[in-house]
């Protein structure tokens, strides 16, 4: 797994197990990930049972490379 995928899934991890959402979704902003991933990532953690680093890397890894937004727009 790549490292900066696993120091994002700790971080996330950390600040959804504290009830912290909206500190988590400013994370992810920091990550410069496109809007509409964050929003992914964050819908998937809303149906977890429980917060797990590994869970959340698969999450992250399979939606960071998906967006719906033009790639013109990312830049």
């Amino acid at each position: 797994m790549n490292p900066v995928i696993e120091a994002q899934a700790v971080q996330l991890v950390r600040l959804l197990k504290a009830h912290q959402a909206t500190k988590a979704h400013l994370f992810l902003e920091q990550t410069h990930l496109p809007y509409d991933v964050q929003d992914l990532i964050l819908a998937a953690t809303r149906h977890l049972s429980k917060y797990d680093e590994h869970m959340l890397e698969e999450i992250i890894e399979c939606y960071a490379s998906t967006s719906s937004f033009d790639e013109r727009l990312l830049h």
